[in-house]
């Protein structure tokens, strides 16, 4: 496995969620169970930009060579996978998302395990 694979599969289902929340914010929530009032679409499109912004953090690293700065990437990216992970799945397991919510956590848990390894392997 090469670091740049786990950094392109996460540049894609961050771009592709990104533009969705931007573009149709309230259809994408709709799709996973949750309400899409006007404060609801605000709140998935401040999404939809941090997206856009760890998508282009991933894109613009992909081929970078070791460094203090991509190890720093890295940890990150992996922290903030985790982060989501653990969100997707209280809100799947709660009921707050719907089936589509194990979307969510299968996408997180393969990015977690992905910059896990290469953060904890030499």
């Amino acid at each position: 496995m090469k670091l740049s694979y786990v950094m392109i599969l996460n540049s894609a289902a961050a771009f592709a969620y990104c533009l969705l929340l931007l573009i149709v914010p309230a259809t994408i929530l709709g799709w996973h169970g949750i309400a899409g009032d006007l404060s609801a679409q605000l709140i998935g499109r401040y999404f939809g930009v941090t997206l856009l912004g760890m998508g282009l953090i991933s894109w613009m690293a992909r081929n970078s060579d070791d460094s203090q700065a991509r190890q720093a990437i890295v940890l990150g990216l992996l922290i903030s996978n985790l982060a989501g992970l653990v969100l997707s799945l209280y809100g799947t397991i709660s009921g707050q998302m719907n089936v589509l919510g194990w979307l969510a956590v299968a996408v997180y848990l393969l990015l977690t395990i992905g910059f896990g390894y290469f953060q904890f392997t030499k």
